[in-house]
């Protein structure tokens, strides 16, 4: 068991280390070969873990959610006791990280565009959902929020503020984001 443990924990460890390659060069910019060099690895030990570039970059996508998560989690939760003021948190912390954020977001459009067959797609879909529904999750953690399509809400909303950044659209209020999803969730009037 100890065996498989130390194998899983190498998997996640070179997957987060794999996550600012894949950020700084974008997915079909490097390969399988220049990440190994990258990461000071033969190609073959990054074959042992991830089968293919597609795998790994799936990979990364996981861990670097589930590490997100959980860290920015635990963070929002031990800062504040009141959940308007962890959304106001959030949202600054957002701001503060947006340019790192649009730059997820692109090389995820430029993986997704990659995709030239229809299991490929379908499992990438499953893998999106699986990441959407854990994002979810931590919001209703964090804001206190139990309904499913309250928890959507502000994930589309705070997904929409970072495909705004990706395009370019600097002008989003996150106040007014705030009044607006404190709307949402009944905590505040008009």
């Amino acid at each position: 068991m100890a065996r498989a443990l130390d194998k899983d924990e190498q998997r996640r460890s070179l997957a987060l280390r794999c996550a600012p390659l894949f950020a700084r060069h974008g997915y079909a910019a490097i390969n399988m070969r220049q990440i190994a060099g990258e990461l000071g690895v033969s190609t073959g030990v990054l074959y042992h873990y991830f089968p293919s570039k597609a795998a790994l970059f799936e990979a990364v996508a996981r861990a670097t959610v589930q590490t997100d998560v959980d860290a920015g989690t635990q963070l929002l939760i031990g800062a504040a006791r009141d959940p308007k003021e962890r959304l106001g948190l959030l949202l600054h912390f957002m701001g503060k990280r947006m340019p790192v954020f649009a730059m997820h977001y692109r090389v995820l459009v430029e993986f997704s565009s990659q995709l030239d067959d229809e299991a490929a797609v379908e499992a990438w879909t499953r893998t999106l959902a699986s990441l959407r529904e854990r994002y979810a999750r931590a919001l209703g953690e964090i804001l206190g929020v139990t309904d499913e399509g309250q928890r959507d809400h502000v994930l589309l909303t705070l997904c929409g503020l970072i495909l705004r950044a990706m395009c370019g659209d600097p002008t989003t209020d996150l106040q007014r984001v705030a009044r607006s999803l404190g709307r949402t969730l009944g905590w505040n009037e008009a």
